[in-house]
């Protein structure tokens, strides 16, 4: 019994974490100004000094050029696809791969 519903569990969340996780590359523009990271690891660190309010860390961040802000318009490939349930997005411009929030890119170009 335990088997059947394990095969049909699996016959359900495959196709769909297939659907809303895959990784094709597709053209989008940025929105707004929203932060850019180089690597998706500084995008958290940037977050995260967001939300315990150190300017100064933030700051340093921008001034390193580990992240920076892009204006709207801006022609990405998107490379990595928050998915359903995530927050960052990698994207390529200009031949740079960087990270944004998930909220920094229109995907309806």
């Amino acid at each position: 019994m335990k088997s059947k519903i394990a095969r049909v569990g699996l016959g359900v969340f495959l196709p769909v974490a297939i659907l809303f996780t895959s990784n094709f590359a597709y053209s989008a523009t940025t929105t707004g100004v929203h932060p850019v990271c180089l690597q998706k690891e500084w995008l958290d660190d940037l977050t995260s000094f967001t939300v315990a309010h150190d300017k100064s860390s933030y700051e340093s961040y921008f001034r390193s050029r580990k992240c920076m802000m892009v204006q709207a318009g801006l022609k990405v490939t998107v490379v990595d696809s928050p998915g359903v349930f995530g927050g960052t997005t990698g994207f390529i411009a200009n031949g740079v791969k960087g990270w944004t929030l998930r909220e920094g890119i229109n995907y309806r170009d």
